[in-house]
């Protein structure tokens, strides 16, 4: 798998179809780092 961040989207390519990911995020800024953010799950169609 390989992720591709922006400022504000991920791509994630890779995946097989059927495959369950799981996901959070933590924002970073000049300040630091943010709180995580909660889990998300989804299935790759």
């Amino acid at each position: 798998m390989d992720a591709s961040v922006t400022e504000s989207e991920c791509t994630l390519t890779g995946l097989p179809s059927g495959a369950t990911v799981k996901i959070h995020v933590v924002p970073v800024n000049d300040a630091g780092d943010g709180a995580k953010s909660d889990t998300a799950q989804i299935v790759v169609p």
